[in-house]
């Protein structure tokens, strides 16, 4: 089997997949728009895990330059006005430089010095290797390097490098020195590291990049553009440094930190401590949000992206095809004719369901009654009679005089001649069965599939689209377990001589899919493993609402609440499973049109939406009151869950006893 996605992270490719694999967002600007690499303003850059940050830096760096521009390197970069350096912070072995008896205040200084050499071997070595290419002529190597060893505290007593190859092994022995310090001092006698500090932090991360700009002609119109990957692997202090770079900026060079959400852990710099500010200090991008709020673009950049990598393994489609025609979609008629198929027991059981809740309020020929009146040829048309038996029901158990109140079999009658005046075609907003498909079709399908115990529909490319929210690997990783079903189960490989990809092996996929999601963003420490049951009670709580007798919104996927009301460890639970990708910001704050209160409204994140069986379309929401999303959230009060989900499901489901005032949460209210 060949996978065409079975490569989901960028750090497993080499620089050549990274060009072979690489799709701009758009025709125009694209993501180097997003990215400006000469402007110079620091830029930090979040994102999940997935988001393509990493695949996006490195795109920028020198020795993807070096590929794209390999027939004419020197007019790429002219063009281009800048020269990456890409860094991953993962390639420091950060976690060296504490403890082991030093104070934080020796580690932070051996850590700046570390980085200021590192730094200067990488952006020197891409400087040699143009020198080498006769790109870059250096008018007076000599008195270059001087002038970069001018830039040390303390000059070399010999072997002082004359030229810049020289240079970096002198940088490079330097390095070593610190390295067996670093790993030696705990077994010195006393414990102490015998490290001399030549040089200030900064001191050369800057002063090179003005130096090449002074010397060189090259470089003279171009800007050295550092690309710092992974701050989240450096700790808080080791943080302060990069905090640093980025408030000490100048015109020769400029960053940008590429980091998870939950990456940035201090905007603290060394020394003063003072803080960075975005929009003064960086601009900030979260390249999740960047991709979601962009939807049509998002999708048109993602399929081009699975399209190239079917290409790229040999997988051709004509002008005609695309993509989604090589992935089954949900067809609504095969269901509905599966659901008849099965044994009434099965089929119907939501007429089990209602008899039940209209047993002991009514003789049993009345109910029977009820059940003929609501019952269909078309499963669509029935489940929906039903849908309506229960609002009207809710309905009459709100009238307080006994002379409004309709008779539940006259009730059904109604309903019954309404269906028979329905067709599909229908424009009559008038037509109860009309007006409630117009909104709660999906809903009812969805309905349908779990009380007949079939699969709930997530098929098809569009919905793999809306699960990933806008994060392009949880789409590739759809896709890749959805392949691999599809050779076990067929013994053939999707998308070759027109073989798709089947609705079996989409929820087999989705599945594998989830169970990465869980463990890829699996919180490894103890007390904050147990978070991750706030993302089920959440889950739990919209689902049991979905799937009551009459859901208070179509499409339930969406919820808010006013974070400001909540206790700190509420807050804290919330943001932490926001920044691990488990919640998604949906839209921009909402008002309650009824309370005028402003909301912050959230949706799970779509890729494991399936666990809980909730929309993916982003239509109703759900309004979560602060005692209920303190119960979901603070793991000290969870204990108070389940009654208060009872008490909320009291009022969507038959016989509706209604809540008093004081009882009643937040209404459900606006469609968007």
């Amino acid at each position: 089997m060949n996978n065409p996605f079975d490569i989901t992270k960028a750090v497993d490719f080499t620089d050549e997949q990274i060009i072979e694999y690489w799709v701009d967002i758009s025709s125009k600007g694209g993501f180097k728009d997003l990215l400006k690499p000469t402007s110079v303003m620091p830029m930090i850059l979040l994102g999940s895990k997935g988001s393509g940050k990493t695949h996006l830096m490195r795109y920028f760096s020198y020795e993807l330059q070096k590929i794209k521009y390999q027939e004419n390197l020197k007019k790429g970069l002219e063009d281009d006005k800048f020269i990456g350096i890409y860094v991953r912070c993962s390639g420091f072995n950060s976690e060296r430089f504490s403890n082991k008896g030093q104070s934080d205040e020796i580690w932070s200084s051996v850590y700046a010095y570390y980085w200021e050499l590192w730094l200067a071997q990488i952006t020197l070595n891409s400087i040699i290797d143009l020198q080498q290419k006769n790109i870059v002529e250096i008018p007076n190597e000599k008195e270059l390097v001087e002038q970069i060893i001018g830039l040390l505290n303390k000059k070399p007593d010999d072997n002082v490098p004359s030229n810049l190859k020289d240079l970096v092994h002198f940088f490079s022995s330097l390095q070593r020195k610190v390295d067996y310090e670093v790993e030696n001092c705990i077994f010195n006698e006393d414990n102490k590291l015998y490290i001399d500090i030549l040089v200030s932090p900064a001191r050369i991360t800057y002063g090179l990049p003005v130096i090449m700009t002074e010397l060189v002609p090259f470089f003279k119109d171009k800007i050295f553009l550092y690309l710092i990957d992974e701050l989240e692997n450096i700790s808080e202090n080791q943080q302060k440094l990069i905090q640093t770079l980025i408030r000490e900026k100048n015109t020769s060079c400029t960053f940008r930190i590429g980091a998870r959400l939950y990456g940035v852990r201090t905007y603290k710099t060394l020394g003063s401590g003072e803080e960075n500010r975005e929009g003064s200090e960086f601009e900030q991008v979260v390249l999740d949000e960047f991709l979601r709020r962009n939807n049509k673009n998002y999708a048109d950049f993602m399929r081009r992206v699975c399209e190239h990598r079917l290409r790229r393994n040999g997988i051709y489609f004509s002008e005609e095809q695309k993509i989604d025609d090589f992935i089954e979609s949900f067809n609504m008629e095969s269901f509905f004719q599966k659901v008849k198929s099965k044994k009434p027991s099965q089929a119907q059981s939501y007429f089990s369901k209602l008899k039940e809740k209209l047993r002991g309020r009514m003789a049993e020929d009345e109910i029977n009654s009820i059940i003929v009146n609501l019952s269909s040829d078309n499963v669509l048309i029935e489940r929906t009679n039903v849908f309506l038996f229960y609002r009207a029901w809710n309905d009459l158990s709100k009238k307080k005089n006994q002379k409004e109140k309709k008779d539940l079999v006259q009730i059904s009658l109604d309903i019954k001649e309404e269906a028979l005046n329905y067709t599909p075609e229908s424009k009559n907003e008038k037509n109860q069965q009309a007006t409630v498909l117009n909104k709660f079709k999906r809903d009812i399908i969805d309905m349908l599939a779990r009380e007949t115990r079939e699969n709930i529909p997530y098929y098809g490319f569009d919905d793999f689209l809306r699960m990933s929210s806008g994060t392009p690997r949880n789409l590739l990783n759809i896709l890749k377990h959805s392949y691999k079903w599809t050779y076990f189960n067929e013994a053939k490989e999707a998308f070759r001589n027109k073989i798709k990809i089947n609705l079996d092996a989409q929820t087999k996929g989705i599945k594998d899919t989830i169970d990465w999601f869980f463990e890829d963003n699996r919180i490894p420490a103890k007390k904050d493993g147990k978070l991750v049951d706030c993302i089920d009670r959440l889950g739990k709580f919209l689902r049991e609402l979905k799937y009551s007798d009459i859901p208070p919104e179509c499409s339930i996927n969406i919820f808010g609440l006013n974070l400001e009301n909540l206790s700190d460890e509420a807050r804290r639970t919330f943001n932490f499973l926001e920044n691990y990708s488990y919640i998604v910001q949906s839209e921009e704050d909402r008002r309650d049109k009824n309370s005028n209160n402003k909301y912050r409204t959230y949706n799970i994140n779509g890729t494991i939406i399936p666990h809980w069986e909730l929309s993916l379309s982003k239509r109703g929401i759900v309004i979560l009151s602060t005692e209920e999303a303190e119960s979901i959230f603070n793991l000290n009060q969870s204990d108070k869950f389940e009654e208060l989900l009872r008490k909320r499901k009291k009022r969507y489901n038959a016989p509706f006893a209604q809540s008093s005032l004081s009882e009643q949460q937040p209404k459900t209210l606006f469609d968007l």
